[in-house]
Parts: structure tokens; sequence; C-alpha cells
């Protein structure tokens, strides 16, 4: 079986800072957007005016995480809460609550080597 080493020799191999930098950059607005989207989803629930279900809200945060690709940098949580509707009647809604992992971020910012191959960057699989 051939090895990272075997395939690439060590001259092929560079750092590219602004590869780097842009990822960076990119990762940082989709979180920024991922937030925002949870704001109004957190908006809507405090206001709802129905009940609201847990699996499907669940759903629902999760594709906002996973359309953006920050489900790794930001953890949500999902708890019961009781509104009054305007007649006086009980809404069962949730209360959403977010927390970003600064952990996974850190660690998604560590450097990465990568084989140049003309203008096209691939990754190190061993990373």
């Amino acid at each position: 079986m051939k090895t990272w080493e075997s395939i690439v020799p060590a001259d092929d191999i560079s750092f590219n800072s602004d590869l780097l930098k842009d990822q960076r950059k990119t990762r940082e607005k989709l979180i920024d957007m991922a937030i925002k989207e949870l704001e109004d989803e957190k908006t809507s629930l405090l206001d709802a005016k129905k009940s609201r279900n847990l699996k499907l809200t669940e759903y629902k945060i999760s594709e906002i995480l996973r359309k953006r690709g920050v489900q790794s940098f930001i953890d949500t949580k999902l708890e019961s809460n009781n509104l009054s509707g305007k007649t006086g009647s009980s809404i069962s809604s949730l209360n959403l609550t977010y927390e970003i992992n600064i952990e996974a971020i850190k660690k998604s910012n560590t450097c990465r080597w990568y084989l140049d191959a003309g203008n096209k960057h691939y990754r190190d699989p061993r990373i």
C-alpha cells in the first residue's frame, strides 16, 4: 500500500496562506449568516401563534446549520416554553439557545499543508 510520502515528494508540499485566509473569512461569514437565521427562528418561536413541534423545529435548525456548513461550530439547545395566546390559551413553543464552539473554530484555524499542482490545491489527507 502506498503512503502519502511515497506518492508526493516533500518538495511539492507547500503552505498557501492566501487560501487559509480566504477559508477563515468564508467560515466567519457563514457563521454570521447562520446566527442571523437562528435569531430569526428564535424570534419566530417566541412570537408563536400556534404550538410548535420539537422534532420539526430541531430538523429546521439542523438544516440551517447544515446549509451553511457550520454544524460543528454552533451548538444549539431547544427548551420547552409555554406562551399565552391572545385569548388566554396556552401555546406550547420552544426557546432556542445557541453557543459558538470556540474550540472547534480554533481547531479548524490550524495550518494545513497543500500539494501545489499548478493553480489547484489539494488538502493533505492526513489532516
